[in-house]
């Protein structure tokens, strides 16, 4: 569904881009854009800034920054269910994909142990 609804983003960056293009060929006065839209990895974000040069400067990245976050919650509160609540945990219990990984943070989350060794080192 995201992805056959409506006109590509890459068009609407692209046509934005040409039209102010347009605008200050004829001394108008611009104000910064914003790109959004099919924004999920790092070069995204560098390739849809320099699509939009020197009009963009901002970017919003929604769902896929999003996600992981969503998901990290929900399996806190199910691994932690005293903090569920406080995390708007939404799982009451780890569904069967995530199950199989684990059912502790350590298991569950790659790297958890090179971030968890980041963590102590600040201290």
């Amino acid at each position: 569904m995201m992805e056959a609804w409506g006109v590509p983003s890459i068009n609407l960056h692209a046509n934005a881009y040409e039209y102010t293009n347009i605008l200050t060929s004829q001394d108008k006065r611009l104000v910064d854009m914003t790109f959004a839209g099919d924004l999920a990895r790092e070069d995204h974000m560098f390739k849809t800034l320099a699509l939009g040069a020197p009009f963009t400067k901002l970017i919003c990245m929604e769902r896929s920054v999003m996600i992981p976050d969503y998901l990290g919650s929900n399996i806190e509160g199910v691994i932690h269910p005293e903090r569920k609540e406080k995390l708007n945990g939404h799982w009451d219990k780890l569904p069967p994909a995530v199950a199989e990984l684990g059912s502790s943070a350590e298991e569950i989350f790659a790297g958890y142990q090179t971030v968890q060794k980041k963590s102590v080192q600040k201290r």
